[in-house]
């Protein structure tokens, strides 16, 4: 069962140490389009903030992913914002169009992952202030 704030979408289990090291590990994780969309239609979903990733490495990217819950109508009702921290600028901002129409009045942004390092090293390598910073973003 789902139970943070922050959901993180990615396939690379090498930036799931990353997250980790950045923001802490309170937060829940899935590594497949499929298995978040599982998720999804379950209403296992608990977190007001998603980070997409958009290069996943299965049947499914992530753009593939937002054309499903954007053409199913998926509803996300605890989500406030969706971060997606793809490095794949075309992707993201695929993603970041269909997702923006299946969702007009939620913040959607791109947040990539050399971003968020920036902000990290800018908050002074402190986890509970990035996560805080992630957690406001509007």
């Amino acid at each position: 069962m789902m139970k943070h704030q922050i959901l993180i979408l990615d396939d690379d289990i090498s930036r799931f140490s990353l997250f980790t090291k950045l923001i802490g590990n309170e937060y829940d994780s899935a590594y497949t389009a499929e298995s978040l969309l599982a998720a999804i239609r379950k209403g296992e979903i608990v977190a007001d903030t998603l980070m997409l990733d958009h290069d996943l490495g299965s049947s499914m990217n992530g753009t593939g992913m937002a054309k499903v819950i954007r053409d199913e109508k998926l509803g996300l009702p605890t989500v406030k914002r969706i971060l997606i921290h793809s490095n794949n600028t075309v992707g993201g901002t695929n993603m970041l169009m269909i997702l923006q129409e299946a969702f007009p009045d939620m913040t959607i942004k791109l947040f990539p992952t050399s971003q968020i390092n920036d902000v990290w090293e800018e908050l002074g390598r402190d986890k509970i202030a990035l996560r805080n910073f992630i957690l406001s973003i509007q």
